[in-house]
């Protein structure tokens, strides 16, 4: 109330109420444990447009907070405000990232004017540092590489919006993602851009290692290392955009709650592991598993106040 509710002059609200709400003197509080969850979009359209939307939003937000010169935000605030902003541009410069050194190997534009020892006392140290600071971040689901493959696949349909928006060239609707699409094969047509990116790498790999020796491929080695690992992030994108089959239909969500199971008068003691509004998987303590088959109906009860 006191910031005067959700703002109505973004596409993500709750980004930027959360920082009004800070504004206002509040702390924001941050639990280890998920406290709800939600459904994300399976396809690749709804996927895009749903990015594309977080994306002017923040930037929108960002622009509507003042965040670089707001006298309201506390410090550590401005600096995760200016991080939230820039982590959007990204994706413009994976862009940058992909095209200079296609564009030396065919066709000799310099975008760095630097000689090869140059270029590695400058370049290598920040580079290798870089991967050493990464490598304390990674978890199961995310880590340097994923991120850069995650950067890679979402850059051509995310650096034009950000500008955009940027110049506050707004979006005309408000486009909601249907959680429900399931991918089909109209998504192949947004597999274009990095097959294309992926054909242009590959020939220029070709091209600019074709018929040098000995210290020529020495002092080309940055650009031929650069491309080559464009090319793998580009060659996973292709197989993201291929997709695959979703066979669950409602998402399960780590619970353990004890119980029990009955089979033809036979009970057993199971926990567990996950958890939807259809089914469960489960582990039991006695070894019944020769004596389920598929399709065979079982009894179980569950003991609901059990964490």
């Amino acid at each position: 109330d006191q910031v005067g509710g959700f703002p109505i002059n973004t596409l993500t609200e709750d980004f930027q109420l959360g920082s009004e709400i800070n504004m206002a003197g509040y702390i924001s509080l941050a639990t280890s444990r998920p406290q709800s969850s939600g459904t994300t979009p399976i396809d690749l359209k709804g996927v895009i447009k749903q990015r594309t939307r977080w994306a002017r939003g923040v930037i929108r937000s960002c622009q509507n907070l003042h965040i670089f010169l707001n006298p309201k935000l506390s410090f550590k605030n401005k600096l995760i405000l200016i991080n939230s902003y820039l982590y959007w541009w990204s994706f413009a410069r994976r862009i940058i990232y992909i095209v200079a050194p296609i564009l030396y190997a065919l066709f000799k534009i310099k975008v760095v004017n630097a000689n090869f020892w140059i270029l590695m006392i400058v370049w290598a140290p920040s580079y290798f540092l870089l991967h050493y600071v990464l490598n304390d971040t990674p978890t199961a689901i995310r880590n340097e590489r994923w991120g850069e493959i995650q950067e890679t696949f979402f850059a051509p349909y995310l650096f034009i919006p950000v500008i955009l928006e940027t110049l506050r060239i707004r979006a005309k609707k408000f486009k909601v993602t249907n959680k429900n699409a399931s991918f089909s094969f109209q998504d192949r047509i947004y597999i274009l851009p990095h097959l294309a990116l992926w054909l242009i790498t590959l020939v220029a790999i070709i091209k600019f290692n074709y018929g040098k020796f000995g210290s020529e491929i020495l002092i080309g080695s940055v650009i031929t290392f650069w491309l080559l690992m464009h090319l793998i992030n580009l060659s996973f994108c292709l197989f993201l955009a291929m997709g695959r089959p979703v066979y669950r239909k409602v998402e399960r969500f780590p619970h353990r709650v004890n119980g029990l199971l009955q089979y033809k008068g036979f009970w057993t003691q199971l926990t567990t592991i996950e958890i939807s509004e259809v089914g469960l998987s489960f582990t039991w303590v006695t070894q019944v598993s020769h004596f389920l088959q598929r399709g065979q109906q079982v009894h179980i009860q569950l003991t609901p106040h059990q964490q």
